[in-house]
């Protein structure tokens, strides 16, 4: 997840000083802690299942945190019938 945080490398700078490296770091293994993803901290994301890199991409998102976090649709593991709805 750290990657794709700093992937493009044209930004890392940008992205560096905004997202201090062990800040970003520790907020990954939060966000993949909190989610479910940390036992698969080592995969990449080719390798994850589809519900898994669903998860991964709203990882991301709070690794960056965002003021709001909007989703169009829910991972079925978030259903109500799945989290005591």
């Amino acid at each position: 997840m750290l990657a794709a945080v700093c992937a493009d490398q044209r930004r890392a700078s940008v992205l560096h000083r905004r997202f201090p490296l062990a800040e970003t770091r520790d907020r990954a293994e939060q966000a993949m802690e909190v989610l479910g993803l940390a036992s698969k901290r080592d995969r990449t994301a080719a390798t994850l299942s589809h519900g898994d890199q669903k998860l991964l991409d709203i990882a991301l998102a709070l690794v960056l945190d965002p003021r709001c976090c909007c989703l169009t649709s829910l991972p079925p593991a978030w259903a109500p019938r799945n989290v005591g709805g």
